[in-house]
């Protein structure tokens, strides 16, 4: 019963994640810094869930943060998409890449997971961890991420017009 909520919970908070991530581009943040937020949070959660002696319930909140990290994380990654797509052209081409690696990582994230969790001591775990989540916004952010050019914000909001 307890696995269901927690279930719920999790899809619940990786939908408003992803409307957070939409309401704070709109509003101006920086697109790295929210990615970051939301990995911050997956890797907070991950902690959490994986580290011993935790309580069960300690557990569930961390599952549900991580739950909202990852729906501001793949929706940040998302509108990456006409930014990286070599052409407009191949936007669809590009997000169809993203979208694939992005279940490539669902499929293989938690089997990878787990053998290092229980093969390696936990500082190798937890750098897998914050290594995995940091690496796709490292490699989609921007030329100057901390503080995006006016002409490139201007450029990205024009694309679908």
């Amino acid at each position: 019963m307890i696995l269901g909520k927690m279930f719920a919970a999790s899809v619940v908070l990786i939908v408003l994640g992803a409307v957070l991530t939409g309401q704070l581009l709109k509003r101006g943040v920086s697109g790295v810094w929210v990615g970051l937020f939301g990995a911050l949070l997956v890797i907070a959660g991950t902690i959490v869930i994986y580290s011993p002696g935790v309580p069960a319930t300690c557990a569930i909140v961390g599952c549900v943060v991580a739950g909202a990290g990852g729906g501001i994380l793949t929706s940040w990654l998302t509108t990456r998409t006409p930014t990286v797509a070599p052409s407009r052209d191949q936007l669809g081409t590009t997000g169809g890449i993203l979208s694939q690696l992005l279940y490539l990582g669902m499929f293989l994230g938690p089997p990878v997971v787990l053998a290092i969790f229980g093969n390696f001591p936990r500082l190798v775990f937890y750098a897998f961890v914050i290594a995995a989540n940091i690496t796709p916004i490292v490699l989609l952010a921007p030329k100057g991420w901390l503080l995006p050019s006016r002409k490139k914000l201007a450029e990205a909001s024009t694309i679908w017009r």
